[in-house]
């Protein structure tokens, strides 16, 4: 599963662990699992996808924006190194 897990990102997109369980036809734990490994062994990082409104460039939810819209942050993604 490692190499088709890397295959997957040789692709140059991020995935959502989600997206990586369903592309390999398995469950979210497992990928997990393969994920966190590739990641300590510095093969993979975390990207953090986060929302925003227009007028504060994303900036929602964390005191630096005056439109009070607070933005639910992203889904962790994966992507290779």
């Amino acid at each position: 599963m490692l190499i088709k897990l890397l295959t997957l990102l040789d692709e140059g997109r991020a995935y959502s662990q989600l997206e990586l369980a369903e592309s390999l036809g398995t469950g979210e734990e497992g990928v997990k699992a393969q994920v966190e490994y590739l990641e300590r062994m510095g093969l993979l990082r975390r990207v953090e996808r986060g929302g925003g409104c227009e007028s504060c460039g994303g900036k929602c939810g964390n005191g630096s924006c005056d439109c009070q819209n607070v933005a639910p942050r992203g889904p962790v993604m994966w992507e290779k190194v």
